[in-house]
């Protein structure tokens, strides 16, 4: 790891601007937040060449799926390299795992689905422990999710996103998407700290990063890797 990273990425925001954002967001937006243990992001960082993470958005049928792979610090993505070339499907995305009783959480109170995060046993390397998914399943996912969505993917420096949930002091933590109210409308990310009980733990710091989405309307943006098999361009 890297020594003495400044703090760049990730800001301090407060609970009140933190509700107003989210509820922008899930006004026109389906999917809310996506929970993820901290052991998971960890094992990304340990990839050779994985400086940074990539989230893309992917729809199974119905349901919601978030996609992560480790990307170079450049932001392209590490696949077709069989040392380090997975694909993951690790991450709990709302809906249908919520905190319905959150500030952060806006709508309809629907069914949340109960928090399970593995145990693995002693002695798996991080490419065991991780939810590998296919390429097709992959591909398939997120070609239906950006077929029907503007916004792609979303990336985050490993480093800085390691400083940011050690601030939660949290075993996992929940990323909320939300849009702020200025005149072009910017999609950000925001993190809180989710107890053992998958509920959001707001007596914390909440953070948020507001680096710019990967999405149809900016498919320039530096968090789009255009030559991708995860990018399309629909």
């Amino acid at each position: 790891m890297k020594q003495n990273i400044d703090f760049k990425q990730w800001d301090i925001i407060s609970l009140e601007k933190a509700t107003e954002y989210t509820e922008n967001w899930q006004t026109t937006n389906s999917i809310k937040a996506f929970l993820f243990h901290r052991n998971e992001i960890d094992c990304i960082r340990r990839e050779q060449a994985a400086e940074k993470v990539h989230f893309y958005m992917g729809l199974n049928d119905a349901t919601v799926e978030m996609i992560a792979v480790g990307a170079t610090a450049v932001g392209q993505d590490i696949i077709g390299n069989s040392k380090n070339s997975k694909v993951y499907n690790f991450a709990m995305p709302c809906p249908s795992t919520c905190d319905i009783l959150s500030p952060l959480y806006h709508g309809a109170k629907i069914a949340s689905d109960p928090i399970h995060f593995r145990t693995p046993p002693d002695g798996l390397s991080c490419i065991e422990r991780l939810q590998e998914i296919s390429m097709e399943d992959a591909f398939t996912w997120t070609l239906a999710w950006q077929e029907k969505h503007d916004i792609k993917s979303f990336m985050y420096d490993l480093e800085q996103l390691s400083i940011a949930m050690n601030m939660t002091n949290s075993s996992s933590v929940r990323i909320y998407f939300g849009l702020d109210d200025t005149a072009d409308s910017s999609a950000f990310s925001i993190m809180v700290g989710v107890d053992e009980y998958g509920k959001d733990d707001i007596t914390q710091l909440l953070q948020v990063n507001k680096t710019v989405p990967c999405s149809k309307n900016n498919k320039f943006a530096s968090h789009c890797d255009q030559k991708s098999p995860l990018y399309h361009d629909v």
